[in-house]
């Protein structure tokens, strides 16, 4: 999501954290279990990380 946002020079203010959760019921043989965001649950609301760290990293990259 974060690609998307700096390819149209989005900068939100705020951002909505969810816990994750393993879940057991979930999976397979080969996987048992799955991670598990519930978003009908109460998030976190914290500020943005606008400080421009990620503008120097892509710099550095290109």
């Amino acid at each position: 999501m974060s690609g998307f946002l700096k390819q149209h020079n989005i900068k939100p203010d705020q951002t909505i954290r969810y816990p994750p959760e393993w879940d057991e019921d979930i999976g397979s043989v080969k996987v048992p279990g799955a991670l598990v965001i519930d978003l009908g649950q109460e998030g976190e609301v914290s500020p943005a990380a606008n400080d421009g760290a990620d503008e120097e990293a892509d710099g550095a990259e290109a």
